[in-house]
């Protein structure tokens, strides 16, 4: 007579395995909990790179065409430099990139068309759609400011050194003289990713 076996799992085993998988689970879990975070974190680093990129093919252009040396307030006359053809050539805002000594100024026909990028301003009804949303602000004196955040973010009124609005965006200043040298910030907001 012979004896029959049954093949399986013990519920020793069973148990010894569901123990493991949540040990691994409550380990590997909060690692996962960030990803989102990180990804937007990431995504605003690969933005303040292409603004950088942007910067320098820009600025390369006016230094040919000889428009580095120009000052373009907000809200006064603008100084554009050609998107594509020869750096030379004269341009408007339909097929030219609006510069302040030479940057992109904090503009969507400077720094956002520079970058050619999918943005919409932010409040857009279809701003989910996009992969960025963006707010510019001038003000009287010629200054402003350009924030951009994920499209799934909010983007906050303005920038304030004094005291930043936490969130998850980038800051880009409009290009000025101090000191008879051109500044410009660019700083990535990251603490509400």
């Amino acid at each position: 007579m012979k004896s029959h076996r049954m093949q399986g799992f013990t519920l020793i085993e069973l148990v010894v395995v569901i123990v493991i998988l949540g040990i691994l689970a409550a380990t590997a879990a909060p690692k996962f909990m960030d990803l989102q975070k990180d990804a937007r974190i990431s995504k605003l680093n690969g933005l303040k790179a292409a603004i950088r990129s942007a910067e320098n093919m820009t600025r390369s252009k006016a230094v040919i065409a000889g428009l580095d040396t120009r000052d373009a307030p907000l809200g006064g006359t603008a100084v554009y430099v050609c998107e594509s053809g020869a750096a030379t050539a004269t341009c408007t805002s339909a097929d030219g990139i609006s510069i302040s000594h030479g940057y992109p100024s904090a503009t969507a026909d400077g720094i956002l068309k520079a970058l050619d990028i999918d943005a919409v301003p932010a409040g857009n009804s279809d701003v989910r759609q996009h992969d960025w949303a963006y707010r510019v602000n001038v003000w009287g004196t010629g200054e402003g400011q350009f924030l951009i955040a994920p499209s799934d973010m909010t983007v906050p009124e303005q920038y304030d050194s004094g005291s930043p609005a936490s969130g998850c965006y980038i800051f880009y200043d409009h290009p000025f003289v101090k000191n008879s040298v051109v500044r410009r910030q660019l700083i990535v907001v990251d603490d509400g990713c």
